[in-house]
């Protein structure tokens, strides 16, 4: 049965190309795209229009492998013969719904390859800093899309933003400028339990008051209050040892730089741990020379 389906594809592909060869089976070139609506992962979703109509015989070009799902709407005079053999075909759900479309088909389609994440850089502008957001859409459709409205929307399908105007997608990464705010200088700070919970944190805090919106779903930055942080696991490593004695730990927090760089440190010490124990703090802040290692010795009181 798949054998006879494949050849009864590729027989109506011939008929297709034999009666004029009107569409490519890329969506990007037989559809007017009109709006694009990207996710932190597949499907983003395609609205556009079919100059060429001939909806049934669109079905039959396109490229399955990247489609999970088309929805028409047509005008109630549209001719929807061959729509039963091109759903039967296609290996994805299709959808008609008659509207008050003229002429013109219009189509949503889920499609597979086209993603977005936010993307958030400090730049020095002479003696001042600035934080610079950015929306990365991600394309690995080997399309070039054209839109005329991005939207973006969170893992919860909540709207994050939109961008207007002719927006070409090339294949790769490609950034939209999101917002941008003046920022303090960048701190090296070591904090525990926030973000991730029961563990030291190491981050780089920015005072930055009129950020923009933040999205912290993809961990590579969080929000609090007039401040944004920046994991930094990549320019310090943390390694904790214990010695006990009665009613307390003496703890060792041996810090090692992951960086060419001079760095310094300052400590965020919590009063309690969420196990119950008292902190009594070491040091406040330390420097950290590239090749060495620095440790710090505080306790745990039971």
């Amino acid at each position: 049965m798949d054998i006879m389906k494949k050849l009864l594809t590729i027989f109506a592909l011939l008929l297709l190309g034999a009666c004029g060869g009107e569409y490519t089976g890329l969506g990007s070139v037989d559809l007017h795209v009109t709006s694009i609506t990207f996710r932190d992962s597949d499907p983003a979703t395609i609205t556009g229009t079919l100059p060429s109509g001939k909806p049934a015989e669109f079905v039959l070009a396109v490229d399955s492998a990247q489609v999970v799902g088309i929805a028409f709407q047509l005008s109630p005079q549209a001719d929807t013969s061959g729509f039963s053999e091109a759903n039967n075909l296609a290996g994805f759900p299709v959808s008609v719904s008659r509207g008050l479309t003229q002429g013109v088909a219009t189509v949503t389609m889920q499609h597979t390859g086209l993603s977005w994440s936010p993307g958030y850089t400090i730049e020095a502008e002479g003696s001042t800093r600035r934080i610079f957001a950015s929306a990365l859409l991600n394309n690995t459709t080997e399309q070039v899309w054209q839109a005329d409205t991005i939207n973006l929307l969170d893992p919860e399908n909540n709207p994050v933003t939109t961008a207007t105007g002719r927006i070409t997608v090339r294949p790769g990464t490609y950034p939209i400028p999101w917002w941008n705010a003046p920022a303090g200088a960048p701190e090296a700070v070591i904090t525990y339990g926030w973000p991730v919970h029961g563990r030291w944190n190491p981050m780089i805090a920015v005072y930055c008051p009129s950020a923009g919106r933040v999205e912290n779903w993809t961990q590579s930055v969080y929000q609090r209050n007039d401040t944004l942080w920046f994991p930094a696991d990549s320019l310090i490593e943390l390694d904790l040892t214990w010695q006990q004695f009665p009613g307390k730990y003496h703890c060792f927090m041996d810090a090692v730089s992951l960086t060419d760089q001079e760095m310094y440190w300052r400590i965020i010490w919590p009063e309690t741990l969420p196990r119950g124990a008292d902190i009594e703090p070491g040091i406040d802040s330390f420097n950290l020379v590239p090749g060495e290692s620095v440790t710090i010795l505080y306790k745990e009181i039971y």
